[in-house]
């Protein structure tokens, strides 16, 4: 009996160091969410502020106007176009049939 009593002590032991951590952990987040730091980069992000003497970049977006050409023989079919038999060939033996 006093097995079982110590493991059920072991346990809420365990669970109240983890709820511990846990209340340290959001006390550090709160500390950091009140940091000037955090109120900058918030800043920056959400409201598209910036420092004095700093400029905005803008920059185009990225997407390609033609797709790159694929760098593979033009006798040699891709492997997603080969048939289930073929890919299985090649896997094995290496043939480009």
């Amino acid at each position: 009996k006093n097995f079982i009593l110590q493991q059920k002590v072991d346990a809420l032991a365990q669970e109240n160091s983890l709820y511990e951590l846990t209340n340290e952990t959001k006390d550090l987040q709160n500390k950091y969410y009140a940091s000037r730091e955090y109120l900058e980069l918030s800043a920056r992000e959400h409201l598209n502020k910036a420092n004095p003497g700093e400029k905005l970049l803008i920059l185009p977006p990225t997407t390609a106007t033609t797709p790159p050409e694929p760098d593979q023989a033009p006798n040699i079919k891709p492997i997603a176009n080969r048939s289930n038999f073929d890919q299985w060939m090649y896997f094995l033996f290496g043939q480009k049939s």
